[in-house]
């Protein structure tokens, strides 16, 4: 697990297991931890923000998917209607390791994560996550 202190939270780079197997489909997520009273922004944000966005840094022949979103909290804000998570959040995406890997070294996720995160202001969050997993067979 690697982790980052931005502004008002945390943000940790988690995975599902603790080891990649060739071919194997695993979770890795984001996992947000926020100040109280703040928020970060869904998919669909509503009227205002920017949900977080994320750019892998992965070894050769490793595909990310997609962010999933859970289900986001109503947050009301004077005449405007947002979508976000305040508290914590995890944010999971499924990475596939390719069919071929050598066991015994370790591999790395990377990634690169932007975020707002609001509360009467907005303040933008950034931070460069890595991840190391063993690989191993079967």
């Amino acid at each position: 697990m690697d982790g980052a202190n931005g502004p008002h939270g945390t943000v940790d780079l988690v995975a599902d297991q603790t080891s990649v197997l060739p071919g194997t489909p695993f979770w890795v997520g984001l996992h947000f931890r926020l100040e109280a009273g703040w928020h970060i922004y869904w998919t669909n944000p509503g009227d205002s923000g920017e949900p977080p966005r994320i750019k892998w840094s992965l070894p050769a022949a490793f595909q990310a998917g997609p962010l999933n979103w859970p289900i986001p909290q109503r947050i009301e804000d004077h005449t405007l209607i947002d979508y976000g998570y305040q508290k914590e959040v995890m944010l999971p995406a499924q990475i596939t390791p390719p069919a071929r890997l050598d066991a015994g070294v370790d591999t790395q996720i990377g990634s690169t994560v932007n975020w707002l995160v609001c509360r009467d202001i907005c303040v933008p969050g950034r931070a460069s996550l890595t991840l190391k997993l063993p690989i191993r067979n079967g």
